[in-house]
C-alpha cells in the first residue's frame, strides 16, 4: 500500500450506536487505528440522539 499523506485528524470523534451494533464497533476500532480518539456513547435509544442533531428521516435507517 503506498504511503498517505498525513492529514491532520480531530481530537476526538463522538459516535452513538447501540448496544447490538457489531458494524459500528468495528467502525470505531478502524478510527482508533486511524488515529482519532473515540468517544463511544452506547444507547439503546437512538432516535432521540438522531432528533438532537437533526438526522434528516431520509438518512435514518
Amino acid at each position: 500500500m503506498p504511503p498517505v499523506a498525513a492529514i491532520p485528524v480531530p481530537a476526538v470523534v463522538s459516535a452513538y450506536r447501540s448496544p447490538s451494533c457489531g458494524c459500528c464497533k468495528g467502525w470505531l476500532d478502524h478510527l482508533r487505528q486511524a488515529g482519532f480518539t473515540v468517544k463511544d456513547y452506547v444507547t439503546s435509544n437512538l432516535a432521540s440522539i438522531k432528533q438532537r442533531y437533526g438526522v434528516p428521516p431520509q438518512l435514518q435507517p
